[in-house]
């Protein structure tokens, strides 16, 4: 009979998904300061407003969200390179 795989959680796809996140929201914050509303009213105003008003903030929030995901996969980390109850063997003489 096989074993089944006890493969403790490295935490790598959380950490992934933070990186990937955070490359992300910045993206968000760049191209929302890219296309902030002109001084000078222009036919697209109303259309540059709305657009910085949805990207600064879900980008800021997007931010923390990253920061989130990879303090979770940095504690899983930690804890996969813990001992097992199992594994600590003590050698009495």
């Amino acid at each position: 009979m096989e074993k089944a795989s006890t493969k403790r959680p490295t935490g790598a796809s959380q950490i992934f998904a933070g990186w990937a996140l955070l490359v992300a929201s910045c993206a968000m914050i760049i191209s929302g300061l890219l296309i902030r509303p002109r001084p000078v009213a222009d036919s697209f105003d109303h259309a540059r407003q709305a657009m910085y008003e949805i990207l600064m903030p879900g980008g800021f929030v997007s931010i923390l969200l990253a920061f989130a995901l990879l303090c979770v996969g940095w504690i899983i980390r930690a804890i996969s390179f813990l001992p097992e109850r199992n594994e600590v063997r003590v050698e009495r003489t």
